[in-house]
């Protein structure tokens, strides 16, 4: 397991320097800003991750452990951001995502301020870290994520690419699937990457639908 879990986080890393390169090129300007922060705090989460599992010191972990909880904020975002594409109509302002991305990331700013970070070492994974209270938070994330599941199939109506609606809602329910295993202690690996993973290429995808 710690083989697959080494190489699905090499493998989500790899995806999201390609999520980079496919915004870049293809997003217009407003959705390329927001995309690349995004982007850019789930790569700083996955360098730390790549890094904690090799290293064998932690001198240095604690300066960075804030970013490994990114996923909480980037997630959320993305679905905000694919949901807003797949119903683009010129009524819908995008400054209202904008707008969202900022009030998700203030919330995250105070939750790893709130909520102490705890790092264990484990014989499989090397160091693991997580929030103190964790269930209570993914309690709240997996609210959130079930809130946006419910918004996507109440507006069916409004996704004309009903392909797109699909992978969305596939990925919202491996989402709710994975946190829910989580909240009672069920933890195919010690972070929510597969969530992460579902997501990174979702958005991928949608941004690849853009015509340069």
């Amino acid at each position: 397991m710690a083989n697959i879990y080494l190489t699905l986080i090499i493998f989500i890393s790899i995806m999201i320097y390609e999520g980079i390169k496919i915004c870049n090129k293809r997003a217009p300007h407003k959705i390329k800003i927001y995309c690349n922060i995004v982007f850019t705090l789930f790569f700083m989460r996955y360098c730390i991750l790549n890094i904690m599992f090799l290293v064998n010191g932690i001198k240095y972990l604690y300066l960075v452990i804030p970013l490994i909880f990114t996923n909480y904020f980037c997630v959320i975002t993305s679905a905000i951001v694919i949901i807003y594409i797949l119903q683009r109509n010129d009524k819908k302002k995008f400054t209202y995502a904008l707008f969202l991305l900022l009030l998700f990331l203030l919330a995250y700013i105070l939750l790893v301020f709130k909520f102490k970070a705890i790092i264990g070492i484990d014989k499989l994974y090397g160091y693991i870290t997580y929030l103190n209270n964790y269930k209570i938070i993914n309690y709240v994330y997996f609210i959130i994520i079930s809130i946006i599941m419910v918004y996507s199939i109440v507006k069916y109506e409004k996704f004309k690419d009903k392909i797109s609606f699909n992978i969305l809602i596939g990925t919202e329910l491996v989402s709710l699937i994975e946190i829910g295993l989580f909240i009672v202690n069920i933890k195919i690996f010690p972070q929510l990457i597969l969530t992460d993973l579902c997501w990174i290429l979702s958005l991928n995808y949608i941004l690849n639908k853009f015509k340069r």
